[in-house]
């Protein structure tokens, strides 16, 4: 049986984004930048799903958890001013919560079309995405986390890390990196933000 998919208006759904941010200054560069990686991610999720040659309507749905999957970061920055999640809040639970209102942590309550964006943009962040999923919903989980993490790494070499991070570069540059932070990368996974230092 062919799952059944969403059509999806882009032009709608970027006027809404546009919509949402105008009310944050974008003229503050950690504003800016949110709203640029949004853009690029979006771009990143379809490259990647058409790289997997899957049809257009499953490109769209791909491209629409990169419009969504910063919302929390925006009132992240309003509410504690800084987007380190460990000193605030997890920006992608926010973020689900500001797309679906008050669900949580509850997906049961959502209509099946909207679960997969809400399973997506929820575990963006997360240290590892569920096993269980199904293996629909867990591509475009993988879609969204690699266009985000792709994105991340070319801000943090085009953009001055005391933007990104609140930290003197020169400082930053004489910091070690743990032995179980190269562990985590020589297994191949990502790492815990407990083991960042």
């Amino acid at each position: 049986m062919r799952q059944r998919t969403m059509k999806i208006n882009r032009e709608k759904a970027l006027a809404a984004f546009q919509k949402y941010t105008d009310r944050y200054d974008s003229s503050r560069d950690m504003i800016r930048l949110k709203i640029e990686h949004t853009y690029r991610v979006c771009g990143l999720c379809q490259q990647i799903a058409r790289s997997l040659e899957l049809p257009e309507e499953e490109v769209d749905i791909a491209w629409l958890t990169g419009l969504l999957h910063d919302v929390g970061r925006f009132e992240q920055q309003r509410v504690y001013g800084t987007f380190a999640d460990a000193d605030s809040i997890d920006h992608a639970k926010y973020g689900a919560r500001i797309l679906f209102g008050k669900v949580w942590e509850e997906k049961h309550e959502l209509a099946s079309c909207d679960e997969l964006l809400w399973t997506a943009v929820f575990y963006h962040s997360a240290y590892r995405i569920p096993e269980e999923l199904d293996e629909r919903t867990a591509m475009f989980c993988h879609i969204l986390r690699d266009a985000d993490k792709i994105d991340i790494l070319k801000v943090n070499v085009e953009f001055p890390l005391e933007e990104i991070y609140n930290v003197d570069t020169e400082v930053l540059y004489q910091e070690e990196v743990t032995p179980e932070v190269l562990q985590s990368f020589d297994e191949e996974h990502a790492v815990l933000r407990s083991l960042k230092k």
